[in-house]
């Protein structure tokens, strides 16, 4: 990688598959990441076995958080995670469907966009005031994070007190309100840690 540590920004990216070599398509997605000039991934979570959430289907899904350093901007990652998401196998339709490999941009760093203005957490769990503005384009921080067990108990595994704007909580307080103040969130426990 050859990326200037001075203007480079710490980002994390949310893996997930359920269809074929789960894990073996993740693994090639973050060495496709670490192959980009522009990025270089740090360290992984570890795999976490899950129920598919918003779809009916039987193939249960692995997922991970993997931290990069990278001197994109906001939207030029999502273009690369979506060209690797290609190059991999995964197929877009609308709705909710089994994929072969899914990356999501969860989070990097000073970059909040597609909020409204007044956008906070308003609740011990997590609640917000308002809604992201799809039409803006690009959300960052993904929107569903507090309410996705399936992010936040890898993500818990690399950085647990990182405060998350706009809702100014930790990952460790999203992961609580979601597992002790009664937020079901829309995704279950998952089936235990699957190992490195």
């Amino acid at each position: 990688m050859a990326t200037d540590y001075a203007t480079d920004r710490i980002a994390y990216i949310g893996l997930g598959a359920n269809l074929g070599k789960r894990r073996e398509t993740c693994l090639a997605a973050l060495a496709l990441l670490d192959a980009e000039p522009s990025c270089m991934v740090i360290r992984r979570s570890g795999w976490y076995e899950t129920e598919p959430v918003g779809m009916e289907s039987s193939n249960l899904f692995i997922n991970a958080v993997a931290e990069l350093r990278t001197s994109l901007p906001a939207d030029d990652l999502m273009a690369l995670l979506l060209k690797i998401e290609k190059q991999l196998g995964r197929r877009r339709s609308h709705g909710v469907t089994d994929r072969t490999v899914d990356l999501d941009l969860l989070y990097i760093q000073g970059v909040v966009t597609g909020y409204p203005d007044g956008f906070m957490c308003t609740t011990s769990q997590g609640v917000a005031s308002g809604l992201p503005d799809k039409n803006k384009g690009l959300v960052v921080p993904h929107p569903a994070i507090p309410q996705r067990r399936f992010v936040l108990e890898p993500w818990a595994e690399l950085v647990p007190d990182l405060v998350v704007e706009p809702w100014g909580m930790s990952i460790r307080a999203m992961l609580y309100a979601l597992e002790f103040d009664g937020q079901a969130g829309d995704s279950p426990p998952s089936h235990g840690v699957l190992g490195r």
